[in-house]
């Protein structure tokens, strides 16, 4: 990154004002990495290795919002995800799959007789697969394959919505494939 032209051309017309913080995970070899005297960069720029995080101009940073906050309108979940006077079952006379496009992570639906299966939630916070499941008495089960943005915001955004108030679907099972830390 340092030997592009622009880069360089950079460095040179603010010299020793320009720092490069790099964040990385604590364990491994990134954790042992330290410039030396020797690196034509570290002369001209500072260079920390995961600095502790610290907010240096907080007025500018509340101006700046300030100034987006009227372009800005969050939607409650209750609007987003809107409850129905309509709910009941679906009966599956052979095993079906529905398939609800999420963008960045989608969702599906598993149907057989007498069961059906939610797989993953979708990236938006509106999940994709809302419309059609307020519309159920119970989903049998909620499986979550990983733990990832793609999928996350939407099962969260079910969750938070069943804890406001009793909406269906009602969930019997959730399944989640999570990783067991060891610290």
């Amino acid at each position: 990154m340092y030997q592009e032209m622009e880069v360089q051309r950079v460095l040179r017309a603010y010299e020793n004002t320009v720092t490069v913080d790099i964040h990385c995970c604590q364990e491994g070899d990134w954790n042992n990495l330290k410039p030396s005297a020797k690196d034509s960069f570290s002369k001209i720029s500072t260079v920390r290795l995961n600095p502790n995080d610290k907010m240096s101009s907080v007025k500018a940073i509340h101006d700046f919002l300030d100034y987006l906050s009227p372009y800005i309108v969050s939607a409650s979940l209750e609007e987003l995800l809107e409850s129905s006077d309509v709910v009941g079952n679906i009966r599956f006379s052979h095993p079906t799959l529905y398939v609800f496009p999420g963008g960045q992570g989608d969702a599906a639906l598993f149907g057989i007789n007498g069961f059906n299966m939610l797989v993953d939630g979708g990236f938006s916070r509106k999940a994709c697969f809302w419309d059609f499941t307020r519309h159920l008495d119970r989903l049998d089960a909620v499986l979550m394959t990983r733990v990832n943005n793609g999928n996350i915001q939407g099962l969260a955004s079910l969750l938070h919505r069943k804890k406001m108030e009793h909406v269906y679907p009602q969930i019997g099972h959730f399944f989640c494939n999570m990783q067991v830390s060891e610290f």
